[in-house]
């Protein structure tokens, strides 16, 4: 049997799921995704081991149900990026980049969103 697609809508002042239920939304964001091509991060591990079982021991410890899941359109795509503050203005070239030195920031992007998933949270 196929899962059931997660539908919510507004009524009223509650949300509803697609069988009608109230739910609550109960969200963290997971944040990192989006600042790992300037910071530095080890090419092995892009998120620099942000998410590991102390993450998910958590998630499930506070009841979250949804989770806002940020990236950096830059790694993703796999562009160059520039670090540091540029232009005339600050009178310094930035120093160039690769966005996914470990060429697997998608990669691992991809297991923890799959993991999400399996879990039922709901993404954003």
């Amino acid at each position: 049997m196929a899962a059931e697609k997660l539908s919510i809508h507004v009524d009223g002042n509650k949300l509803r799921n697609q069988r009608g239920e109230v739910i609550q939304l109960r969200g963290v964001s997971l944040m990192g995704r989006e600042y790992t091509a300037i910071n530095g991060w080890r090419p092995q591990d892009p998120f620099g081991d942000s998410v590991n079982e102390f993450t998910w021991q958590a998630l499930h410890d506070w009841h979250v149900n949804s989770i806002r899941v940020t990236l950096n359109e830059t790694s993703y795509l796999g562009m160059q990026c520039v670090s540091a503050f540029t232009g005339p203005a600050y009178n310094k070239p930035g120093k160039i980049q690769e966005s996914d030195p470990g060429h697997n920031y998608r990669t691992r992007l991809r297991e923890i969103i799959d993991r999400l998933r399996k879990r039922d949270y709901m993404l954003f």
